[in-house]
């Protein structure tokens, strides 16, 4: 009776320590499972952060005018947006851009238009509104004006958007969308700076614009 006790006692004891193993091997497996699933995301986002602080170009400010008059005011307020209107910078410790060599690429559902610079030594002032080019150009304008020491004097051939200044960037996007951008319409708006990386701007509209002119995108 005393062995076949000891016997009863020794398989319980064998059974809970199995038992503890297989615990241990799966908290093990479960353990090691989520540390690579986190390295991967700590990869993915390390990279993303990368890819935008080393990017060509920051947004600072973007929204859409429906006024049909070269976005100087005093035209008429259309049920769409007429022209889109940004303002851009450069990230710290990025290199300066040609203005001249960058391409706007506007992608609508149904088509895909190509900006380029106004001509370098003729872009706008804010100070008159900043009034984009018809057609296939944008205009880019100093914000403010008359900064020195940049490189953005275009009386002098010299546009680029470096550290030390902003531009306000405008488009008539009926160019490419004679009916304008509608509530609730997906567009994409893509920084093609000739060379270095793309930057890429996703948006959607309100679904509706009440009675507002100007309507915030970013």
């Amino acid at each position: 009776m005393r062995g076949s006790k000891k016997g009863e006692i020794g398989i319980s004891t064998l059974i809970i320590f199995i038992a503890l193993v297989l615990v241990a091997a799966i908290a093990a497996s479960v353990i090691i499972s989520t540390t690579f699933n986190l390295r991967d995301q700590a990869i993915s986002t390390a990279e993303a952060a990368r890819r935008e602080v080393t990017g060509p170009i920051k947004i600072l400010n973007f929204y859409g005018d429906r006024d049909d008059n070269n976005h100087l005011g005093g035209g008429t307020v259309q049920p769409t947006i007429q022209f889109l209107v940004l303002h851009v910078s450069v990230f710290d410790g990025s290199p300066g851009i040609n203005m001249v060599n960058m391409r706007l690429n506007l992608i609508t559902a149904s088509n895909s238009f190509i900006y380029t610079l106004y001509p370098c030594t003729s872009v706008a002032s804010v100070t008159n509104g900043g009034a984009p080019a018809a057609g296939a150009r944008f205009t880019a304008d100093e914000v403010p004006t008359g900064t020195a020491g940049n490189g953005w004097t275009p009386a002098a051939t010299q546009c680029f958007l470096d550290n030390d200044n902003i531009l306000q960037i405008a488009f008539d996007v009926t160019a490419t969308t004679a009916a304008g951008i509608s509530p609730g319409t997906t567009v994409q708006i893509g920084f093609l700076p000739g060379s270095g990386p793309a930057v890429t701007k996703t948006f959607t509209t309100p679904n509706s614009y009440d009675n507002n002119e100007i309507i915030p995108l970013l």
